[in-house]
């Protein structure tokens, strides 16, 4: 686990949430050429890379953002655990 903080400016209004995965990847993935698949989960949701980043999903600055790196779409790890027993 790590932390990233970005500053204010840095994202604006009208950034989608594909724009932000894109300007952060570098410092997130360091030297790495391939970018595994990134997610963003805010307030326990999924933020899907076509919203706003901000309009989409209302929060209070500073605010906190998971990121989660994975080598599979995560929407395959939801259905994974789906199948499996209660």
């Amino acid at each position: 686990m790590a932390e990233l903080r970005i500053d204010g400016d840095e994202v604006s209004g009208t950034d989608t949430v594909a724009m932000v995965k894109e300007r952060i990847l570098p410092a997130l993935l360091g030297d790495q050429r391939a970018a595994p698949y990134v997610t963003f989960v805010f307030d326990n949701r999924v933020m899907h890379d076509d919203a706003l980043f901000y309009a989409d999903h209302p929060m209070l600055l500073p605010s906190w953002v998971q990121v989660l790196l994975s080598e599979a779409p995560f929407a395959d790890f939801i259905a994974a655990l789906g199948r499996l027993p209660k």
